[in-house]
């Protein structure tokens, strides 16, 4: 998602992180995490993930850096869990950790990572998942259309105030910033993510 070569990165043993999805047409659709040149792979549900908890928890994290964060991203009823513990303000380091779910039988993966490109690309990951042309959500829960579910989890998932944070912009609870823009159409959608990538890529 992100590319950055591990010579401009100050601590060496930062070592980059990815998130994205590979499968776009299916129900339990496939991604891949990456820290180092180790991976991780599983699938996620369409019906047992709650996309503004996901959005709100990686919120919390930007506004209290020195608590941790738990991101669930399910598979049926069980979750991959990504763990981030930041390590000290000055090489921004944050060591990350994915706890597989009950389907895949693999040790724990985990890696310093850079605060910012960690979740630059998770959020841009996570984003991807609206771009394609797809029946991935099941029909009736977000107005019946493979439009309106698009548009609804991209408009859960987005937010200012993680973008503001990638730009290198400060952000607190107490500054009068918006926190999100609501989207009315998928090529509007596809024109805001398509931006997206261009402004927070590190």
């Amino acid at each position: 998602m992100l590319i950055r070569k591990m010579n401009e990165v100050e601590d060496k043993s930062i070592v980059l992180f990815d998130f994205k999805f590979t499968e776009p047409y299916s129900c339990d659709t496939h991604f891949v995490i990456t820290i180092g040149d180790r991976t991780y792979e599983s699938d996620l549900s369409d019906w047992t993930n709650d996309f503004n908890s996901i959005r709100l928890s990686i919120e919390h994290k930007i506004l209290t850096p020195y608590m941790k964060l738990d991101i669930e991203l399910y598979f049926e009823d069980s979750p991959t869990i990504i763990k981030s513990y930041c390590r000290n303000w000055e090489t921004r380091g944050t060591k990350v950790t994915i706890i597989p779910n009950e389907y895949v039988q693999v040790p724990n993966l985990e890696g310093w990572c850079d605060f910012r490109q960690f979740i630059c690309s998770l959020y841009l990951g996570l984003l991807s998942i609206c771009m394609q042309d797809t029946d991935w959500f099941d029909a009736g829960t977000e107005g019946g259309t493979w439009e309106c579910f698009r548009l609804a989890t991209y408009n859960k998932l987005q937010s200012c105030l993680i973008e503001d944070f990638v730009k290198g912009i400060s952000v607190s609870d107490f500054e009068n910033r918006p926190r999100q823009r609501f989207i009315t159409s998928v090529k509007e959608m596809i024109a805001d993510y398509e931006q997206l990538k261009q402004e927070l890529s590190l």
